[in-house]
């Protein structure tokens, strides 16, 4: 005998060694554990993200309320700046990954088109509204990392002058003062060859 082991446990060991089967009481108690764990698996499926709706993104910062609403469901965060100073706005969303190169220049275009509109029409003291969209890819040595997808800037003289309701995401784009799209996703693709 074990006189370090609880009672209880002395006990189960014993009975366990005589019978050559676990006692009652561990049975019983393993069927609870089992019983509650299907319960909340059970909850967890029948939840709205598990049929399909898509989650709410996390967002933060001072233009959080302007910017999350126009997003709805297409980004996973959103991350937004303003300094009061200079008066320049920087928000950063988050994407999930594309199936190519193509679709996530696409996305990247509406998601920063949604995001100026929404700024600018709502902050017109603004001076400056940077975009920036990060998504998912792989590094030089295979890992997968959270890197721009692409970029769009715009300042004050720019936003007063795009009629924004006539305005397409790839209208507006050539429009921007600034812009830049990820040209591929595979690694090393600034001192690659090949790309």
């Amino acid at each position: 005998m074990r006189p370090w082991l609880p009672l209880s446990m002395r006990s189960i060991r014993s009975s366990w060694r005589v019978n050559k089967r676990p006692p009652a009481r561990l049975l019983t108690g393993l069927g609870l554990l089992l019983c509650a764990g299907a319960a909340i698996l059970a909850g967890c499926a029948s939840s709205p993200q598990a049929k399909g709706s898509a989650p709410t993104p996390i967002a933060e910062g001072p233009l959080a309320s302007i910017v999350a609403p126009v997003m709805g469901s297409q980004v996973q965060r959103i991350v937004t700046s303003y300094d009061t100073s200079t008066q320049q706005a920087k928000i950063t969303l988050t994407i999930a990954a594309a199936p190519d190169v193509a679709t996530a220049q696409a996305r990247v275009k509406a998601l920063c088109f949604a995001v100026e509109k929404a700024v600018w029409t709502s902050r017109p003291s603004v001076r400056e509204v940077k975009v920036i969209v990060l998504g998912p890819l792989y590094d030089d040595y295979a890992n997968i990392i959270e890197d721009a997808y692409g970029v769009s800037d715009v300042f004050a003289p720019t936003a007063v002058k795009l009629s924004w309701p006539s305005l397409s995401p790839e209208s507006a784009w050539g429009k921007y003062d600034g812009t830049w799209l990820r040209p591929t996703f595979k690694p090393n693709w600034i001192y690659g060859k090949n790309n």
